[in-house]
């Protein structure tokens, strides 16, 4: 299965060949294509939604043309006729053109090595210049753009990246406080008095699934301003209002803020971003609510100095004498 020029098929011009060749070249030793090709499966008993790898997916169209803008010949079409071509015919024409097919076991992947293998390369060359491949040569706008080639530079960088923020959530996670620990579970609404190794399970299998909302939860300023509202509404020392979005104090009603019904709804984002920029105003409350939990800074209790009699002065005086 070759990319061979026969009769009229793959008549590429000089300067097209010498870019593919380039373009090939900069792959390195393999090359990978995905194929968006799964398709949603509906049970109609259960209802329930799927999807699946087709058993046999076969690239389509086999047999296309491009329009080569490097061509010069004289008497030679800029309009070219791609195929593979499998078999030629003793007349010299093509006999039988090869396909591209994704079977199930490859999960929508091709991979080609491309170095190592001629029919291989051919394979790629076709793809590359093949209308539905999305990051090809000659992509078609108006049709669906069924696969595109890896970027294995930009695949690795993100690998790498993922695997460097599951490593830092994972770490954070073990490394918690304890109070840090309730602290997070109170930004997550979890029950924060359950035992410490059920909030760390729970901690840890968050920071092994979902690494960047982990790391963001440790790292936003908000995490400590939601441990706080909720401890502070788990303690009944406010209350909260769906159908206003009031939160008051809950000793003696006083309003703090008016958010709009069913602000809590989806957490306490909402109050957290109110605590954070409405200045002095928020800043007093807060600092109410944490010393009624006990964690705001002590005050050390302020000393106050005794005159010095002034025959003390003397006999001090004198003592230094």
């Amino acid at each position: 299965m070759e990319l061979m020029q026969i009769q009229h098929y793959n008549n590429l011009s000089e300067g097209l060949s010498k870019k593919l060749e380039e373009r090939l070249a900069s792959f390195g030793k393999t090359v990978r294509y995905r194929f968006d090709i799964r398709r949603n499966l509906h049970d109609p008993i259960t209802k329930a939604e799927d999807k699946v790898w087709p058993s046999v997916y076969t690239l389509d169209p086999a047999k296309f043309t491009i329009n080569d803008p490097h061509e010069s010949r004289a008497n030679i079409s800029k309009t070219k006729n791609i195929a593979l071509i499998e078999l030629v015919g003793n007349d010299g024409k093509p006999e039988r053109f090869g396909k591209v097919r994704i079977k199930e076991p490859m999960r929508g992947e091709l991979v080609l090595y491309i170095q190592d293998r001629p029919e291989d390369k051919q394979v790629a060359m076709f793809l590359e210049l093949h209308p539905k491949n999305k990051n090809g040569m000659f992509p078609d706008g108006t049709k669906h753009q069924v696969f595109f080639r890896i970027d294995e530079l930009a695949a690795a960088t993100e690998e790498r990246k993922t695997r460097s923020a599951r490593k830092l959530a994972m770490d954070t996670a073990e490394k918690m406080s304890e109070a840090d620990l309730r602290e997070f579970a109170d930004a997550m609404l979890w029950d924060r008095n359950q035992q410490e190794e059920v909030l760390r399970n729970l901690a840890e299998d968050l920071a092994e699934h979902q690494p960047d909302f982990f790391n963001d939860i440790v790292a936003d300023k908000k995490t400590k301003i939601l441990s706080v509202l909720k401890q502070s509404l788990d303690n009944k020392y406010i209350q909260y209002n769906p159908q206003d979005g009031k939160l008051s104090f809950a000793s003696t009603g006083q309003t703090i803020v008016v958010l709009g019904e069913n602000a809590g709804t989806d957490g306490w984002g909402k109050y957290a971003e109110w605590f954070l920029t409405a200045g002095d105003s928020a800043d007093k409350v807060y600092k109410k609510l944490e010393g009624m939990l006990g964690l705001g800074e002590k005050e050390e209790p302020i000393k106050e100095e005794l005159p010095v009699k002034k025959e003390e002065k003397t006999a001090l005086s004198g003592a230094t004498k």
